[in-house]
């Protein structure tokens, strides 16, 4: 029995003996696989971190490549005259403008002032609800004022690798009016809303004679003497005088385009004027205002709608009416302004953009000129009503777009503010876009929202006495071309707007209406900075 048990018990220490060499062993094997999981683990951490620091790097060094491609040394020198968004970016033509960068001059940095820029859509084919987000997508950069109180009209949008700055200022404004009933220009009371007839330098004007004393702002139509027609005169694109070849004041001998039809008895106004070259053809939008049958029949309505006309020359007598210019008709409808890109291979030598719409600007697509589909071809709004901006309650087209020297386009639109007419601190204003060449729905840049580039100013403007006047308030520009070279070097001649005459500056003549009662004229130029 002690035998059994001394047997026993070394038997029982040898395998606890066993025992606590096996757990040892294991013990040190897992110490050891562990240290080695700790070293593996290690070397990855450290492979990671270098991967990390060689991707950083190589993104660092690709920022700064893209950023001294894209920016201008020339804008980033004066912190204190440019403001930049804090993430510019730079989209092309192409690409849609949410990253629309805007850069404005200032001279004052005490006062300040909040200016939006809204982007529009730039491509037809997107949905509804991408144009929509697009279209609400404001960005909103600080503006201070000059010393003068005036903001400077200097702006820039970032256009593909360049940032293109188009500063667009009015440096002559003549006090006097250039065509007007008071002052002995014409025999007509009311002579308003221009449009300039490139190749016969002179104006196309509508023309009114309804009578009553200076000073009282008044509706003016009607049948017969009171209805409106389109009179030619002469003008000096030069001096912006004008003047009747007759050497007397203009009358109905000028009339060269008047009522024929019901459908525009009660007058033919606001003309705006284009010349295709390559159809040799002018092309005349206006407002035809006569009488509608009613919905089902019942009656007639004395309602405007937008036609359109053409001519060889432009001249009295020549001018064929071509209906509507728009299909199906579209009753009211009125204030258009065509664009045509010449193209030999297109049936009509050209693709035809009309602008129209007295509330927003919308934009109609067409390869026949004088004919756009509005149910299949229209492209959207253009320019739309800035609920907090001088162009408030409506926007229409100025007169046709003009070519710039970068292939996109400077186009004048009238606008008015809530309130007027019967307002007398609202009035009818004058602002500006900058078209997108290769796509005619993107806006690259746009007047400010608190500052038109003109405004009423003078006496005849707000139709005061001595002067006619229709609705008071009023600028309203349809009449504009660029002054070729020899015409710009005698302007600069005699203008004190010495910086106005650089060779990379354009200069624009334009037209416009007062009070709708009397004609003035401006120069605007225009310079495009990279």
């Amino acid at each position: 029995m002690r035998f059994r048990w001394k047997y026993a018990h070394s038997t029982k220490r040898k395998s606890c003996e066993e025992d606590l060499e096996d757990k040892e062993t294991r013990e040190h094997s897992k110490d050891r696989f562990l240290e080695k999981g700790s070293i593996t683990s290690q070397r990855k951490s450290r492979f990671l971190v270098a991967i990390s620091a060689l991707v950083f790097l190589f993104g660092l060094l690709q920022i700064i490549h893209l950023h001294t491609q894209s920016e201008d040394p020339k804008m980033l020198t004066d912190v204190g005259n440019i403001l930049e968004f804090d993430k510019p970016s730079h989209p092309t033509h192409s690409q849609s403008i949410d990253g629309l960068d805007i850069e404005r001059s200032i001279r004052d940095d005490d006062k300040s002032l909040l200016v939006d820029a809204i982007p529009e859509p730039n491509d037809q084919s997107e949905s509804k609800a991408s144009s929509k987000n697009k279209s609400e997508n404001k960005r909103v950069v600080r503006e201070t004022l000059t010393e003068t109180g005036k903001l400077s009209q200097k702006y820039s949008v970032s256009t593909g690798k360049l940032r293109t700055r188009y500063i667009v200022e009015v440096i002559d404004r003549p006090k006097k009016p250039v065509v007007s009933y008071t002052n002995g220009d014409s025999r007509f009371r009311q002579n308003m809303n221009p449009s300039w007839i490139q190749g016969q330098s002179g104006l196309v004007i509508r023309v009114q004679n309804c009578s009553r004393g200076p000073g009282t702002c008044f509706p003016c139509y009607g049948s017969g003497q009171n209805a409106s027609r389109l009179v030619m005169v002469a003008c000096n694109i030069v001096t912006g005088t004008c003047s009747n070849s007759k050497s007397q004041p203009i009358d109905s001998s000028n009339v060269i385009f008047g009522p024929s039809n019901e459908a525009d008895i009660l007058g033919t106004e606001d003309p705006r004027i284009v010349f295709n070259s390559l159809q040799e053809q002018y092309f005349m939008t206006y407002t035809a205002f006569g009488y509608h049958p009613k919905p089902k029949g019942k009656g007639v309505n004395r309602m405007p709608f937008l036609a359109i006309a053409k001519s060889k020359t432009g001249l009295k007598d020549t001018w064929e009416k071509m209906g509507s210019a728009l299909d199906p008709v579209q009753v009211p409808s009125k204030a258009g302004a065509i664009l045509v890109e010449m193209d030999k291979s297109k049936p009509d030598y050209g693709v035809a953009y009309l602008f129209w719409g007295d509330t927003n600007v919308t934009v109609v697509k067409s390869n026949t000129v004088g004919k756009w589909n509005v149910k299949e071809n229209t492209m959207g709004d253009l320019i739309q009503i800035r609920s907090d901006g001088f162009d408030n309650r409506l926007v229409e087209s100025g007169p046709p777009p003009l070519p710039l020297r970068d292939g996109n386009y400077l186009f004048f639109y009238n606008s008015a503010e809530k309130g007027w007419p019967h307002d007398p601190a609202t009035a009818y204003n004058v602002g500006f876009i900058v078209l997108d060449g290769s796509n005619k729905t993107n806006i690259l840049q746009r007047s400010p929202k608190n500052e038109p580039l003109l405004s009423p100013k003078y006496s005849w403007e707000h139709g005061d006495l001595p002067h006619q006047c229709v609705v008071p308030n009023v600028v309203f520009v349809e009449a504009a071309t660029i002054l070729n070279s020899s015409e710009k070097a005698a302007f600069c001649k005699t203008s004190k707007y010495i910086s106005a005459c650089e060779n990379e500056v354009d200069l624009i003549r334009v037209y416009y209406g007062g009070a709708d009662a009397s004609i003035g004229t401006a120069v605007i130029s225009i310079k495009i900075e990279y």
